[in-house]
Order: structure tokens, then sequence, then C-alpha cells
């Protein structure tokens, strides 16, 4: 029991007895007066026989309005004579088995006349406990989470405050008990760096991640004692804006005997016997430390045609053996002093030391002119320098992938060169990345939706989702633009996570509103490739309450080949959840058959360059139906997109395309336009 200030005040409980009755009325909270000489309750306000859900308190035992223990033993201390202030929480057990937490204040009062009284006063707490309480739960199902986890896990707030971490953080990091005790943020983060060989890389690194709210980001980092962790950095996000930041940790050398990665652990690539990613990042690190960059460096990202290399199968012992057989070529095409590592799948990347924009693409013509002398694999290469690509390893190496995506473009061996320059595109390429950071933090993006139709019942069954972004500064920024951005700063994953948690928020209100529509979104390749992603994708259903059955997500062509472990790993875990994973753009580029039967994809949906082959008269018009065929042998739905004309729809359905959407079903929609077509009965949403 403690004794502070009666709520009541002086000036009142100096007032008549008449005036003091009349003062409770206007307290807002449950009280009554109790007389002192008696132990009777000389009246209540209206709250107070709300809470204990009787009416005529008036005249009833103190002791008998709450019965509790530590009251009952007050009231029996006053009638001793003893005189104090109860002020204590307590569980009320009120009529009907219901309980109600309250917090309450008994405190001695005298009238004018002197007259002793006691007022009792008691708040409804029930509502603070429950948010407690699930708070309490949250955060241990949130701890259970981190500890059920393979990595170590570090949640920090925007401003790198400690949220929380796992066991795992803590061993990993060899987190002293003293500084886990005495919970100072800083004394933790000032033990990390400690503990880390290149301080200021990792300052520089770790203020970068803060200073871009929405990117991802992925980094090596050498410990003291040997260790090599891998650092993977994503944002964390609540109602649509980032709140924080999550930090996964892994160890690649755990079996190191006490000293840096050696030959055969987890930095070589047991097939190539070449370095592997962590390898290669790690080397560029040094490189950077080293002060190579001085003189200048070049990368190279390789990637060489997974089709032809691996045949229809996918993996085969002979195409294994070509890896070997490439990698040798790959070295051989270099004259400079380099670094080679096969950083997965097909692909491989050379750091090439003193060398310049002109002596990587010499490099690179070299290798192209190898393969087709031999009638070889084609081959695609990205092409950057420093300090044009980057000023840190993971960001020379995506500047260089991306651009050998532009290579890839080709559709034949080619190269791309990363450029960097500071002219209007540069400009404008810099106002879309400072716009995208204002739109997640100001809530700027939009969702624009289009429908698809079931050719059988003629219904709309599902909505796409699209982002769609006015800047204030910019205007309408088309998709291209700003995914093309977003995937050059490592944003396309935040935006990702965006569209998935707005649409799901929004197919629940469709849901709770009697429309059974699906719900359709589009990962990118990047993202669909990251660890967890499945776990992000199951949290964000659980979190919005939407059903697993009711989302589909279309995977592209292009994902299976660049990193063909990773999705199909992604692919098998999204599906083993119920989630509807669809193929996106089949038909269009070299789809291979031997990995829808492998991957367990629900449907199929063309490309729309194959609605308008479709309604035409040339050869390319019976490939949809062929299409449609091999899909539906497979147990495959087809769907067909960009069906915009009356003719191309009438095609689709007659080649036996299962669903349709397209321009002439159902424009893209946006805010009041959606909600006034979800409205609609379903009998009027039909093709």
């Amino acid at each position: 029991m403690t004794s502070s200030a009666p709520l009541l005040t002086p000036v009142a409980a100096r007032e008549s007895l008449a005036g003091l009755l009349a003062a409770l009325a206007a307290l807002g909270h449950a009280a009554w007066v109790v007389d002192a000489a008696h132990g009777h309750i000389l009246g209540a306000n209206v709250e107070a026989e709300e809470l204990l859900q009787r009416g005529g308190l008036e005249g009833l035992d103190a002791e008998d309005a709450i019965p509790e223990l530590e009251d009952m033993a007050y009231w029996d201390g006053v009638r001793c004579g003893v005189v104090s202030v109860l002020d204590s929480d307590a569980e009320l057990h009120l009529p009907g088995g219901r309980t109600c937490a309250v917090s309450r204040r008994i405190a001695p009062l005298w009238l004018d006349d002197g007259s002793p009284l006691f007022l009792v006063q008691v708040r409804d707490r029930t509502r603070e406990r429950r948010v407690e309480l699930e708070r309490e739960t949250a955060l241990a199902e949130l701890r259970a989470t981190l500890e059920a986890t393979a990595d170590a896990i570090l949640v920090t707030d925007l401003n790198g405050n400690i949220r929380a971490f796992n066991r795992r953080f803590a061993r990993m990091w060899s987190l002293p008990d003293g500084v886990l005790q005495a919970g100072d943020d800083r004394a933790v983060h000032e033990w990390v760096r400690m503990n880390v060989m290149d301080v200021d890389g990792y300052d520089r690194r770790l203020e970068d991640v803060y200073a871009h709210t929405l990117a991802e980001a992925h980094d090596v980092i050498a410990q003291v004692n040997g260790a090599i962790i891998e650092r993977h950095a994503q944002p964390q996000w609540s109602h649509g804006r980032p709140i924080g930041r999550v930090f996964s940790f892994r160890e690649t050398n755990p079996h190191r005997p006490g000293a840096p990665r050696e030959p055969g652990h987890q930095g070589i690539d047991q097939l190539t016997h070449l370095p592997n990613r962590t390898g290669f990042l790690l080397t560029l690190e040094e490189a950077l430390r080293s002060g190579r960059q001085s003189a200048g460096f070049a990368v190279l990202s390789i990637e060489f045609n997974r089709d032809a290399l691996f045949g229809e199968g996918g993996d085969s012992a002979a195409g294994a053996r070509r890896l070997s057989e490439l990698a040798a070529q790959v070295r051989g095409a270099m004259r400079q002093p380099h670094y080679c590592a096969r950083l997965g799948g097909s692909r491989f990347g050379v750091l090439i030391d003193y060398a310049s924009e002109a002596a990587a693409e010499a490099a690179a013509r070299r290798l192209i002119e190898a393969q087709e002398r031999v009638a070889g694999v084609p081959v695609a290469i990205g092409i950057g320098t420093y300090p044009g690509a980057g000023l840190s390893a993971d960001e020379i190496l995506r500047h260089v992938e991306i651009a050998m995506h532009r290579a890839q473009q080709a559709n034949r061996s080619s190269f791309a060169v990363h450029k960097f320059g500071f002219g209007g595109w540069q400009r404008k390429r810099d106002r879309v990345e400072a716009g995208l950071l204002r739109a997640a933090e100001e809530g700027r993006f939009r969702l624009a939706a289009q429908p698809r139709f079931d050719t059988r019942t003629g219904l709309a069954v599902a909505l796409e989702v699209q982002l769609r972004w006015r800047d204030r500064e910019l205007g309408e920024v088309a998709a291209s633009q700003f995914m093309a951005v977003a995937e050059e700063r490592g944003l396309v994953g935040a935006l990702d996570d965006w569209v998935l948690e707005h649409g799901l928020l929004q197919q629940r209100r469709w849901r709770e509103a009697g429309h059974a529509l699906r719900l359709n979104v589009n990962v990118s390749d990047w993202q669909l490739t990251q660890p967890g992603y499945a776990r992000r994708v199951a949290a964000a259903l659980e979190a919005a309450g939407c059903a697993p059955q009711h989302l589909e997500i279309d995977v592209s062509e292009s994902a299976l080949r660049a990193d063909p472990d990773a999705a199909l790993a992604a692919v098998r875990s999204l599906a083993r959840q119920g989630i509807r994973v669809m193929l996106d753009g089949f038909g269009a580029g070299n789809s291979s058959l031997a990995a829808l039967q492998r991957l367990p994809f629900s449907s199929v949906k063309l490309d729309s360059t194959l609605a308008q082959a479709c309604a035409g008269t040339g050869a390319e018009s019976r490939w949809v139906p062929a299409l449609v065929q091999l899909a539906h042998a497979m147990q495959l739905e087809v769907h067909a997109n960009g069906a915009d004309t009356e003719l191309q729809c009438a095609a689709l359905v007659a080649a036996g395309c299962d669903g349709l959407q397209g321009r002439r079903l159902g424009s893209w929609m946006e805010d009041r336009a959606l909600e006034s077509w979800i409205t609609l009965p379903a009998s009027q949403r039909r093709l």
C-alpha cells in the first residue's frame, strides 16, 4: 500500500455531505462515500453501480462492495481505529462469473463539521490489462520466433535502438553478461564494433543501411576471431510504413579451426572448386580496403544460358562437367591478374585488377568470341568499374548484375556496361530515388487493380494489383521508371512487401463485404530468391487475417533462370502453405517443361503478346491452342493476359483458356472506381 494525494481535491473534502455526494457525479469513474462510524455506504455515483453491476449501493456494508481480502482487511483495521490510505490494484469477481481488473483508492476525508468519512474511487483497467496481455503475448511469440530461427537475429527501430535479439545473436558476438543485463543499446552496438576487423567499413555500411529506409542490404563481415558473417538487412513494416530494421546474421565458416575460411568450407564452391558468392564479396571488400581502388579495377558478372547448358531437364552430370569447362574458359579470356568465382547456378563473377572499362570490354568480347567459335553456350556479361559501379562490394556486384540482366535482353551473347553519369538521366534517377523514399514515409503509393474472369462461369474471380505512384514534384511516375530504379537501389523488395500488405488488407475488406475475389500479386525475381520470402508472405497473411488459398503470386520465368535452386525452394514453400503460384509470361521465353513438372505451379499466365498472335491468321495463331493443351495435360490452369479486343477474347476462349484479363473486360481501377466496381452485384461483374 502506498499513500499519495487523493484524487478528490481538498476543497471538495470540506464541502457538506450533500455537496460531496453531488461531486461524485462529475468524477467520470466509479466512486462512493463510506460512513466511518458504521462502515455503510452513504452514496455512490452511476459509474459505481454500472461497474459493480448492482443498484442501490446506499446502505450496503463497505466490505461487501468489493469483497476482496485486501479490502476486508482494510475495513477491519478501520473498525480497530487504524486510519490509512489503500492504493493498489485488484480483480473484481462480478455476477455471472465475469472478472474486472481495477485500480482502487480508499482515503479518509473530514467534512467541515469534523465528521470522518472514507472516499472509495475505482477505475476500470480491464481494457488496459487486455492490451498489456496482448502485448506480452505478442512479445512472447516474437521471442519464440526469434529463438526458433537458425540465424542470429537483431531487430531495431529506424534510429538503431534495439527492440529484440535472440540468443544466437548474443552467442555469435560473445556479448558479456554485463552488457546483456544492463540493457544498454549503445553498449551492445559498441561491443559488436569491437569484434569486427574493419570498423570503419562496418560503420559506413551500417550508416548507409539506416540512411536508405526502404532498401534491403547484404554484406559480409569479418570478425576478429576469424569468423566470416553474412549479414542481411531488410525493413520492418507496420500498417504500410517502415518502423525498423531486421538484421539476420549467418556464419559461413562455422567449422574453421579458429582461423578465417579455408578451402573446402562454405566459402568454396564444391563443384568448380572456385570461391562462391560469399568469397567473391570478401575479395571485393579486400580490394576496397587494400588500396587497389586507387589503381582501379573492373568487375564482371557472367551468366551462361542455363537451358543450353543443362538441357531441358534443368540439371545433369554433363551440365555439371560443362560448368567446370566454362570456368576454365572464363579464366582463359582474362589477360590481366584476376579473381574468378562461381556466384550460383551458371553465373560467374570476375574481379580484374588494374583494369579500365575498355580492358573489361575487351575481356568480355574475347569470351563471347570463344563461345561463338566452338558453337558454345550463349552468354550475357555485365561490366562495372570502380568507383562508377558503386562504393561498396554489395553495391558494385548489384549494379554489375543489373547490367548483365540488360545484356540478357538481347537474346544473344552480349555484354552491357553499368554507366554512372551525372547528366540529365542521372539527375532524374536521383530524383526518382529520393521520391521513392518520401513516398514510403508519406504513404503516397497507390494500388491499381484489374479483374480476371472465369471463361466457364463468366464471373470475376480474381483481381491483380499493381503499384502506382504520383510524386508531388515528378507527378505520375511510370512503373517502368521507378521499378528500374528500385531494382538498382535494392528497394524492389520493400515495394513488393508494400503491395502484398496493402493488397491483403483490401482483400479482407472485400471478403468481409461478401465479395469472394482472390488477390493476385507479382513478385520480383530478386525478392522471390531472398531467404525467408515464403515466411514473410505467411506473416503478412496472418497479420491481415486472410486465407492462403485466396492469394495468387505471379512468378516470372526469368526468376527460375536467375537462381533455380532458390526459386524452387520458395515456390515449393509457398505451395505448401496453400498459396496459388502462377508462372507469368508463359510462352514468351524459353519455357522449361522440366521446371513446370518439378515446381508446384497451380496455373500459367500466357504472355500478352500471345493474345495478339492468337487473334491473327499466321502460324503464331496456332501457338496458343498448343500451349493451352500442353498446360492442361500437366494439370495446370491457363489464364491469358492482354485480352484487349473482342476478337482476342473470342480467340482465347476458343483456344481453351480458363481465365481472361485485359482492357476489353476491365481496365485498371483505383480508389472510388474500384470500390464502385466491387460493390456491383456479381451478375454485373461478368464477361
